[in-house]
């Protein structure tokens, strides 16, 4: 259940945060980005609110265990993804 509240917010930054591109749009890029990240921890502080108060059986350890290992896992990952860009040259 921390994994979920992670990665729901997380997706819901994304969705905002992505949404324009290009430097004709980079007000509204701005405002994305700001609007996704408020409604990323406003979510978040919801569906922790709502776990602590609706899940009657809830392991609280567990449930910020996997929080902090579905953060720690996309920090991780992010950091061995190789962007830069491969270019195919034909051998001559």
């Amino acid at each position: 259940m921390g994994g979920l509240i992670s990665a729901v917010p997380n997706s819901y930054f994304a969705l905002h945060a992505f949404k324009f591109q290009g430097a004709r749009n980079a007000d509204k890029v701005v405002k994305s980005f700001i609007r996704g990240e408020l409604g990323k921890i406003v979510f978040t502080g919801v569906l922790f609110a709502l776990s602590f108060s609706l899940v009657t059986s809830l392991d609280e350890l567990a449930l910020i265990a996997g929080f902090v290992a579905a953060h720690f896992v996309g920090v991780v990952m992010s950091g061995t993804i190789d962007y830069s860009p491969t270019r195919k040259t034909p051998k001559i």
